[in-house]
């Protein structure tokens, strides 16, 4: 009994020092570089952005994913920044863009 319980307290203490970080130590500090924490750059990188891109995105006032339901739908991130500005939902700026509009910057 005494086995198994040592074996269980081990796992459960290593366990706590992991994370469910799907980034490399290096990535981290990439994205560390560009200011962001390890929990944010996991959200961006999971849904598919560059540092780069999701500095962009997330400085617009975009959650990652936001971002990726935009991007999804075939938006750039110049043209999903100028509707949301102009006070478009992503799905009245689909609509709008059906009927060949655009936002006035």
């Amino acid at each position: 009994m005494k086995p198994v319980l040592i074996l269980i307290t081990l796992m459960a203490i290593s366990a706590c020092g992991s994370t469910s970080s799907s980034l490399t130590e290096t990535e981290v500090e990439v994205w560390s570089n560009t200011g962001f924490s390890e929990s944010l750059a996991n959200a961006w990188h999971k849904q598919g952005f560059s540092t780069e891109a999701a500095k962009n995105w997330q400085l617009a006032g975009f959650t990652p994913k936001e971002a990726s339901k935009w991007t999804s739908e075939n938006f750039t991130f110049a043209e999903a920044a100028a509707w949301r500005k102009s006070g478009f939902s992503l799905q009245q700026a689909i609509e709008d863009r059906q009927k060949g509009l655009v936002p006035i910057s």
